[in-house]
């Protein structure tokens, strides 16, 4: 038997019965066992859906009118002094997870992981160009995380002294998955109990990862901030539903969706084939959206062969708070913890840093005045050879590969905020990843050894070293940038100065 189980906050128990009784799911026995008290839940409303090929034939076969998909699901809900859990069946995991604790299953994975028997892991970054990624490992292997990476989801070996409550391997995500051949649904108490003698075990290792913020006042603060910025500059906000979705314990691959954005079900847009920031923002601006309504937006996804659902906007955006470690994810604030950020900030800080020349530690004047400047010049700095500096390889998106050099080392000049400061670092990144692709572009007279960010600091004081500097995606975009760097054998280089 195999159970999928999650637990439930005991603040959303109540919103998860409501949700319950809204989607018209069914009571259809209460028992207790071991001082809990489990009912089970089952739909009675049963789901119909469309399988979208039939239409492709009705002409030759009319029968296929009459050809749907029905669908079922059920949650085994178990309460005991405080504590809830649900299991999910079918779809009804698409549901528990806005009421779920979503530390949960990666909180049990650092109790119970053999963390040298890693199968599968799924991780996110939040720069660059690769967001997602699931990777699996060959036998013994041990579990080893990047900087910059936040884990979503193990599956792994259990230790051994678990085996016997939690089966010998398992899957943990917001969820944990449980699976034993001896286990049946009388089994279950045990294994709730012991989910919970275990979570008053320390850690044996640490995940670099999320976790959610619970202070009311802090989230209405981070409200106001993504209202501010959807409406100023709503290009920075992200729609994420590309390559997979992770709930609970499942992937959910994305591909061939349609959306339509609606609001109080009078306001619809037509069948989108893409959701991003330019459709959010039409939308807004034809229905003359107000602020307090934009959270109100929802998400109808339409998936061939599967009923079509609705989530909130709110669920779906991706937005990291500038110059602090929060991040909006699936509709609920979080935080990096301090695996995370221990691990960027190491890495961050074993980049070089090269001494500022004491001409160059105030500069006053902007990035192309500075770079034709005699002073430049005088310190035997060059401009990047044009014929090189600016790359458009079989397209016509240009990318400024360097715009200083001297010796083997070359130099990507930027002033101002971090957040401008950013710009340098993915500019810088989408030249390495050209010259990784096309490596012939490296066979100049005097081919670099070195790339270094030249970083000019709108600030009072300047970093000593650059995890001191608050933002979050400034130290991303360095590590990113230091890690392709090293992937085609050239030296990262920080280099500082304060812009006034």
């Amino acid at each position: 038997m195999k159970v999928n189980i999650f637990k439930i906050p005991n603040e959303n128990v109540e919103s998860l019965r409501l949700k319950m009784d809204v989607l018209q799911m069914d009571k259809k026995q209460t028992h207790s066992a071991d001082g809990w008290t489990c009912s089970f839940y089952l739909s009675t409303k049963n789901e119909i859906g469309n399988i979208a090929w039939t239409k492709d034939f009705r002409s030759m076969v009319p029968d296929l009118s009459t050809v749907k998909n029905i669908v079922f699901y059920a949650i085994y809900l178990c309460e005991k002094e405080g504590n809830c859990f649900a299991l999910t069946y079918g779809k009804s995991h698409f549901y528990v997870r806005s009421y779920c604790d979503q530390s949960f299953g990666l909180e049990m994975a650092k109790r119970i992981v053999n963390d040298n028997e890693i199968i599968l892991k799924a991780t996110k970054r939040f720069s660059g160009k690769k967001k997602k990624e699931i990777k699996s490992y060959k036998k013994d292997t041990k579990l080893d995380n990047e900087s910059g990476e936040s884990v979503d989801y193990i599956n792994a070996m259990v230790v051994e002294d678990k085996q016997n409550i939690f089966g010998e391997k398992s899957k943990f995500g917001s969820s944990i998955i449980v699976s034993r051949e001896d286990l049946d649904t009388g089994g279950i108490p045990a294994i709730l109990d012991g989910i919970i003698n275990t979570l008053l075990e320390d850690p044996r290792f640490d995940i670099p990862k999320t976790e959610e913020i619970k202070d009311e006042a802090t989230i209405d603060r981070y409200n106001e901030l993504l209202l501010r910025q959807i409406k100023t500059d709503i290009s920075s906000i992200d729609t994420v539903l590309n390559s997979h979705d992770l709930v609970g314990t499942d992937f959910v691959f994305s591909g061939n969706e349609k959306f339509v954005l609606h609001l109080n079900r009078s306001k619809r847009s037509q069948e989108l084939t893409e959701l991003g920031h330019k459709e959010l923002k039409d939308f807004i601006e034809t229905f003359a959206v107000r602020d307090e309504e934009i959270f109100n937006i929802k998400v109808e996804i339409i998936k061939e062969g599967q009923s079509a659902y609705t989530k909130p906007l709110y669920e779906m955006i991706e937005y990291m708070v500038p110059d602090e470690n929060v991040v909006l994810e699936q509709g609920k604030w979080k935080m990096f913890n301090v695996e995370y950020l221990g691990q960027i900030n190491e890495m961050v800080d074993s980049i070089r840093v090269d001494s500022t020349e004491p001409t160059f530690e105030n500069i006053s004047v902007t990035e192309p005045d500075f770079n034709d400047s005699q002073a430049i010049i005088d310190a035997g700095y060059k401009k990047a050879d044009q014929d090189f500096s600016i790359i458009g390889v079989g397209s016509d998106h240009k990318t400024e590969a360097w715009d200083l050099q001297k010796g083997d080392t070359v130099y990507a000049v930027k002033f101002g905020t971090p957040q401008k400061l950013v710009y340098v670092c993915n500019q810088a990144v989408a030249t390495l990843e050209i010259i990784r692709n096309i490596p012939s572009l490296m066979k100049l007279e005097n081919p670099p050894k070195r790339y270094c960010l030249w970083l000019g600091f709108k600030r009072e004081q300047l970093p000593a070293k650059i995890s001191d500097v608050k933002s979050i995606i400034l130290k991303q975009n360095i590590d990113m940038f230091a890690r392709r760097c090293r992937e085609i054998g050239l030296e990262p280089i920080l280099k500082f100065s304060k812009k006034i």
